[in-house]
């Protein structure tokens, strides 16, 4: 999937950070995930923030002395609506790394059980739903490696690549089933 996608951007200082924050001003549904160094450390961190809207994907880098405070006010921000895949583990450790609290959040993961899916981890629902065969190998990955290989920097952006159009259509069905 990810070879016909442009390529992300990735944010790795205040500049790119507020680059991208302004051109998600305008967004009003954003794919979000984050990835973690928790098979790795004991106090896990958030090694990397994936970003969709409309077209476009950013791979912030918080451990590239990132400041991503400013990232606080769109994730509270109740009127643009946060897509999340099996969100709890990331508002947990958004929270708990950057004192980050979310609102107008959607998890795509518990819609697709609501609506009857009996395995609804993303890949299963992404095949599915789209038939898009997510490649999972880096998803124990160690993220806090530096740098970041190919492979890992593809497997992070289509976490969230599909997010958008899976909320659409979740939300869809969900409004029809009341």
């Amino acid at each position: 999937m990810s070879a016909s996608l442009p390529a992300p951007t990735l944010v790795t200082d205040q500049a790119g950070l507020t680059a991208m924050l302004e051109a998600l001003e305008g967004a009003r549904v954003i794919g979000v995930d984050t990835e973690a160094d928790a098979f790795f450390s004991y106090h896990q961190k958030v090694c990397l923030v994936q970003v969709t809207a409309g077209e476009q994907d950013w791979i912030v880098d918080p451990l590239a002395d990132l400041d991503l405070a400013p990232m606080g006010p769109m994730l509270a921000d109740p009127e643009r609506v946060k897509v999340f895949h099996d969100a709890e583990f990331d508002i947990l450790l958004l929270g708990r790394s950057h004192g980050f609290r979310l609102a107008g959040l959607f998890d795509t993961r518990v819609a697709a059980a609501v609506l009857g899916s009996t395995n609804p981890g993303l890949a299963n629902v992404l095949e599915a739903r789209f038939g898009v065969t997510l490649d999972k190998s880096m998803q124990r990955s160690d993220w806090s490696k530096r740098p970041l290989s190919d492979k890992q920097l593809d497997y992070a952006r289509v976490d969230t690549r599909l997010l958008p159009r899976l909320f659409e259509e979740l939300l869809a069905e969900c409004t029809e089933r009341g």
